[in-house]
């Protein structure tokens, strides 16, 4: 069904920060028939249970008998009741959230996966739903499917409570802003090209002082360069620090044993030629713990004003690098996945990128997967909103010179 929340309450339950300049409208929340039937399932679980207590406390001839099935009925029953909890929280998480710029979907699983998929407005082609049989329509809820224009980023959803009115609220969301947008901003340019005194549209800009305030940031120590780094309006973002490491965890503990056998060797007094292989093996597991290091610095994702980047450096770059690039205009769809325990306590995820044409980017290991996608998704629509103004003004300077020359032709 849908509600109405303010951002506070989006980010409370849901766990999305909201763009300062995003206005929420609705938030579609699954159908509390998912619930009912994770209810039915408990009841049916607690009827052994029942069974058991009625066993215990039947009436006998013989008078009295032995409670100790009492305990393994309560831990049955509080078992019953810690799964019935877990699914009550994991069907309040899921949500399709409208704003006045995007849909927002999100599911969770509590502890061990959160996804987050996203889908701008202005790309809604199409809304369908499905009502799956005869009780769905009895209670009107359904299965939302919305197509957008980017390959492969549909959205599924449900069920809700009266998908009808719920297409007919986004539709006409959508349509209104096209139609808002494409108008305000054409009468804006018109008017600036007409005279330069009225103000130009106004075209978001990447300010680097301002992209900190983006990120909460991930795993770091001192030694660590910052992780996402700031240059400008350039953002790099390395693996997350966990993956450091565990890449540096096996030269540690070899160099731990190669300090063991030093004592060993002193301890022994043995020959000084067995320090020659121990010399050896300790610059072996420098040089690996060297190497291991390289290997994290050099797998980096870079985001430029126009561009991201997939970039794998070798160590030193000794052989050379691979670099994989897509222009912001060409994303069509952006996702991210936490899989797994270790992922959401460590806040580290996947981030796929999915371009039009091209192969995809997938930003794999990367930390605060959410923020990367929110920084992702609004330098790509700086760059729709700059292309889009390059069009209006060709059109407005079309407009212009036709009048001048009408305003030639009448004189």
């Amino acid at each position: 069904m849908s509600a109405n929340y303010t951002r506070t309450q989006i980010h409370r339950r849901f766990g999305v920060q909201l763009a300062p300049d995003e206005t929420p409208l609705a938030a579609y929340t699954r159908y509390g028939i998912v619930f009912a039937r994770s209810l039915f399932i408990a009841l049916g679980l607690l009827v052994p249970a029942g069974l058991l207590v009625w066993w215990v406390f039947r009436p006998t001839p013989f008078g009295g008998t032995d409670r100790w099935p009492l305990i393994p009925a309560a831990a049955y029953v509080l078992g019953v009741f810690l799964y019935l909890l877990y699914k009550y929280v994991d069907w309040r998480n899921d949500a399709l959230i409208l704003t006045d710029q995007r849909l927002i979907y999100i599911e969770q699983t509590i502890l061990f996966s959160q996804n987050q998929r996203e889908a701008a407005l202005g790309k809604v082609q199409n809304i369908r739903f499905v009502v799956p049989g005869f009780t769905a329509r009895i209670l009107d809820y359904g299965y939302f499917q919305i197509e957008t224009a980017a390959r492969g980023s549909d959205i599924s959803f449900g069920p809700i409570r009266h998908p009808d009115a719920a297409q007919r609220e986004i539709m006409g969301r959508v349509q209104s802003l096209r139609a808002d947008t494409t108008a305000q901003l054409m009468r804006q340019t018109l008017l600036h090209r007409l005279d330069e005194r009225n103000p130009a549209p106004e075209i978001p800009v990447l300010a680097g002082e301002e992209l900190g305030q983006h990120f909460r940031g991930g795993f770091h120590l001192p030694m660590l360069p910052p992780n996402p780094q700031l240059e400008g309006d350039t953002i790099t973002w390395h693996k997350h620090g966990y993956f450091l490491f565990l890449r540096l965890t096996r030269a540690l503990v070899l160099l731990g044993a190669l300090i063991g056998v030093a004592y060993l060797l002193t301890f022994l007094g043995l020959p000084s030629w067995f320090w020659i292989p121990w010399t050896l093996g300790l610059l072996a597991a420098i040089g690996y713990l060297v190497v291991q290091y390289q290997l994290w610095m050099g797998d980096v994702y870079v985001a430029t004003c126009d561009r991201l980047h997939d970039i794998y450096r070798t160590p030193f770059g000794i052989f050379g690098e691979s670099r994989r690039s897509a222009p912001l205009e060409r994303i069509q769809n952006i996702s991210y996945v936490k899989p797994g325990l270790i992922s959401n306590l460590l806040n580290f995820g996947d981030v796929r990128i999915q371009t039009a044409g091209a192969e995809d980017l997938t930003w794999n290991r990367i930390p605060h997967p959410d923020e990367v996608q929110s920084e992702i998704y609004r330098r790509q629509e700086i760059a729709r909103l700059r292309l889009q103004q390059r069009e209006r003004d060709e059109i407005a300077d079309w407009l212009v010179t036709y009048r001048q020359i009408d305003h030639g032709t009448a004189d």
